[in-house]
């Protein structure tokens, strides 16, 4: 599970500190002349799923049942951005895992759709992630 934190504290000069951020992002845009598809915001969000159905499977009669995936809560995180231009980014969902076999295989269900027609593409990072990049949120 992954551990949290509270944030820092707002600085006191925290109007000054935006100021300042927003003008140097302003001058490093009109300097360099940066285009607007080339300025992105992005956010992450950690998203938790559960990988069971929840369903209890034992004996009729039986005076203990088991909950099937009832504590394999799963997450992963979710990275979305959008460009100056407005055109929305590729999401990235990044897993946790080391070695390729932490991508779902080819022979996988729906593997070939996704990767086809909804245009995922799987990656190994060579770390301790494993980014599955989806495609726009809009339609080209």
């Amino acid at each position: 599970m992954a551990e949290y934190r509270p944030g820092k504290k707002t600085p006191e000069n925290i109007t000054q500190v935006l100021t300042n951020a927003a003008l140097h992002f302003v001058h490093t845009i009109s300097e360099h002349n940066v285009p607007k598809p080339l300025s992105v915001n992005s956010d992450q969000t950690g998203v938790q799923y559960l990988a069971g159905n929840l369903e209890p499977y034992a004996p009729i009669g039986s005076k203990q049942v088991e909950v099937v995936g009832k504590d394999e809560q799963w997450t992963y995180t979710l990275m979305v951005g959008i460009s100056m231009s407005g055109e929305v980014l590729l999401f990235q969902a990044i897993y946790a895992g080391r070695t390729p076999a932490s991508l779902p295989t080819s022979s996988a269900s729906n593997y070939t759709k996704a990767t086809e027609e909804l245009r995922f593409h799987f990656e190994h990072s060579g770390n301790d992630t494993v980014r599955a990049i989806l495609p726009p949120a809009h339609n080209d």
